[in-house]
């Protein structure tokens, strides 16, 4: 099967900077922010730059522990919100202990070797894979993509700070899926 590469340089930076934004607010990670607003200037087009402008803003001026108390409202609190993508679609069911099964074994075949405990649907990790140009993608985007559209949605509806930066990772996962993708099945 043919791949055709729709990815450049600059979506795979996107996606992994979204990646690491979308992460828990640790010390070391509060500490690389005037860094990673550095690696973000230039890259995307105005919704992913809006987005990204709008979220370094707002956490370089709270304080850790708030940064902390967001993200755990946002992602751990509330199961309409959680980064764990397959949930969305299929709860804990069995159904969805196959489907991180069968992203497991996606990114075994790719190659991929993740670099957290977290499961395989985890958002930040979703968009890593997405950044690396693997083998499987557009099998990852069918399974995960849907979802990050609902999780856009409901971050809106909740204020939530990180509202933008995974409505920007779930374009650029639909643009990534193509006119093959999740949309033209039925």
């Amino acid at each position: 099967m043919s791949r055709q590469n729709t990815r450049t340089p600059t979506r795979n930076r996107s996606l992994r900077l979204l990646s690491v934004l979308l992460r828990y607010p640790e010390e070391s990670w509060i500490q690389m922010l005037p860094e990673l607003r550095q690696a973000a200037e230039g890259l995307g087009g105005r919704p992913l730059k809006s987005a990204v402008d709008r979220f370094f803003s707002w956490a370089m001026d709270s304080a850790p522990i708030v940064l902390q108390e967001r993200y755990t409202d946002a992602f751990d609190l509330n199961p309409a919100t959680s980064l764990d993508l397959t949930y969305h679609a299929q709860g804990d069911s069995e159904d969805r202990g196959r489907v991180l099964s069968r992203l497991n074994r996606i990114y075994r075949r790719a190659g991929y070797r993740p670099t957290t405990a977290e499961l395989p649907d985890h958002m930040p990790l979703v968009l890593e894979f997405l950044s690396c140009d693997a083998e499987g993608q557009k099998e990852v985007l069918a399974l995960c993509g849907p979802s990050a559209r609902d999780l856009a949605v409901n971050l809106e509806t909740a204020k939530s700070p990180y509202a933008g930066l995974v409505q920007a990772a779930a374009d650029m996962m639909t643009a990534l899926a193509g006119p093959n993708g999740e949309e033209e099945r039925s």
